[in-house]
C-alpha cells in the first residue's frame, strides 16, 4: 500500500510537471505570435506611410507639373533607401503620344533623343525620372537651339495631362514599386 501511494505521488508530480511545461510552451507560442503580429502591423503602418505620398499621384488626371514633382520625390526616395537593406527602388514611367507638341518644337532642331523604356503602337514610354532630369536640367551645350528647345519642352510638358494607368506593389513589403502614366486629353468644361 505504501508503494502504491508513493507511485501515485510520483505520477501526480509528473502530471503536474507536464502541465506546467505545456502551459509554458503555450504561453511562449502566444507571445511569439503576438510579437509576429506586432511586427506585421508595424510593417503595414510603415508601408502605408511610405505609400501615402505616392497615392496622391494615383489619380485620373495628373498635370505635368505634378509629374515633375513626382519624379523629384521618387528620385529622392530611391537615393534615401538602400537596395542592400531590401528596399525595392520605385520606378515611374510616362507614355507620350506619337504626335504631340514635344516631338517637333522647332524645325531647326530634331526630336530629343531620350532613353526609351518601352515602345509600342507608335507610343514611347520613358523612365519618368530620367526624362524629367533631361528636360528640366539639360546637358551643357553651346548650341542655343538645343537649350531653347529643352526649356520649351519643359514648359510644354508642364501643361500636359496624364492619367495613372498602373500601380504595382512590392509583394514582400507592400510598398509601391512602379507607377505608369499615360498622356491624356482633358476637355475644357
Amino acid at each position: 500500500m505504501e508503494n502504491a501511494t508513493y507511485a501515485l505521488r510520483i505520477a501526480g508530480g509528473v502530471l503536474i510537471a507536464i502541465m506546467i511545461v505545456s502551459l509554458m510552451v503555450f504561453g511562449f507560442s502566444k507571445v511569439k505570435n503576438y510579437k509576429k503580429q506586432e511586427e506585421i502591423s508595424k510593417k503595414d503602418v510603415q508601408s502605408a506611410e511610405f505609400n501615402k505620398e505616392f497615392q496622391s499621384y494615383n489619380k485620373r488626371v495628373v498635370t505635368g507639373y505634378e509629374l515633375i514633382s513626382l519624379a523629384n520625390y521618387t528620385n529622392d526616395i530611391n537615393n534615401r533607401y538602400s537596395e542592400d537593406e531590401g528596399y525595392t527602388k520605385v520606378k515611374a514611367y510616362v507614355t507620350l503620344e506619337k504626335d504631340n507638341r514635344l516631338k517637333y518644337i522647332s524645325d531647326d532642331y530634331k526630336e530629343m533623343d531620350y532613353p526609351i523604356a518601352k515602345q509600342s503602337k507608335g507610343e514611347k514610354t520613358y523612365n519618368l525620372i530620367e526624362y524629367i532630369e533631361n528636360i528640366t536640367n539639360p546637358p551643357e551645350s553651346n548650341d542655343s537651339k538645343i537649350k531653347k528647345s529643352e526649356s520649351e519642352i519643359a514648359l510644354i510638358f508642364k501643361q500636359l495631362y496624364f492619367e495613372c494607368s498602373y500601380v504595382k506593389y512590392d509583394s514582400n513589403s507592400g510598398r509601391i514599386c512602379e507607377l505608369d502614366y499615360k498622356q491624356i486629353h482633358v476637355l475644357n468644361e
